[in-house]
């Protein structure tokens, strides 16, 4: 696929590609080596950075593995014998996994906003001025329609060659 988008694209379009690529990945688009290399970021504070990352990473997994523990402890045992009560399992399972991560989304969000904020304080502001400059104009959402020029994106979007897709957000 990388080598199809590279062959269609002109010099322009692929640098306004890896600045919206960069824009979606945010801060892990910061950790990558070379785009860090780019922005002056040096070897001890990419070290700490993708620790710091680690870290808050690691505390969120924790937080949903935890909620989902209790969620999945109620279905341990859970035996439906006919289609009805399979799909009736299924559903109350699905509610009740929506329920626990709505219940705990807003303290997963402050350590993923806790941590951003620790990232982001390591770096100068001359390296977040860099950063941005990378990131070119931010991607404005709306509507956006696309031509398949590839077989394989052709396939992973499940249309054929040539065909446009919209794609909204």
């Amino acid at each position: 696929l990388k080598a199809n988008v590279m062959g269609v694209l002109n010099a322009s379009q692929l640098k306004r590609l890896r600045e919206i690529s960069l824009q979606a990945y945010a801060l892990n688009g910061l950790m990558d080596a070379v785009v860090a290399k780019r922005v002056g970021i040096t070897d001890p504070q990419l070290t700490k950075m993708r620790t710091t990352f680690e870290e808050g990473s690691n505390l969120a997994n924790s937080m949903v593995q935890k909620a989902m523990d209790g969620v999945n402890a109620q279905f341990k045992n859970a035996a439906p014998k006919t289609d009805a009560e399979k799909k009736a399992t299924i559903a109350s399972y699905e509610q009740k996994r929506k329920a626990a991560m709505d219940k705990i989304e807003p303290d997963v969000q402050k350590v993923r906003e806790s941590t951003r904020t620790k990232i982001l304080a390591m770096i100068t502001p001359k390296q977040k001025a860099a950063f941005l400059a990378l990131q070119g104009k931010p991607l404005e959402r709306g509507v956006l329609e696309l031509v398949i020029v590839g077989d394989s994106a052709a396939i992973m979007l499940g249309v054929r060659r040539g065909e446009a897709v919209t794609v909204t957000w």
